[in-house]
């Protein structure tokens, strides 16, 4: 059995570090996560990110 714990609101991981880019960052060392869907996750924060600061990166 495998169990998966995501601290989505920043209540359980101390520090500036979040779950989701502590993942992100595993993904990008496996290789898991290319130059494709890294640029598109760049340029997803590029269009959105003037307009949600911080808070597109909640952004679904």
């Amino acid at each position: 059995m495998s169990v998966a714990l995501i601290d989505v609101d920043g209540t359980l991981l101390v520090g500036p570090r979040s779950s989701e880019a502590l993942f992100i960052r595993y993904l990008l060392r496996r290789g898991v996560l290319g130059p494709r869907q890294f640029g598109a996750a760049t340029w997803f924060m590029a269009r959105h990110g003037l307009r949600h600061g911080r808070h597109a990166f909640r952004k679904n």
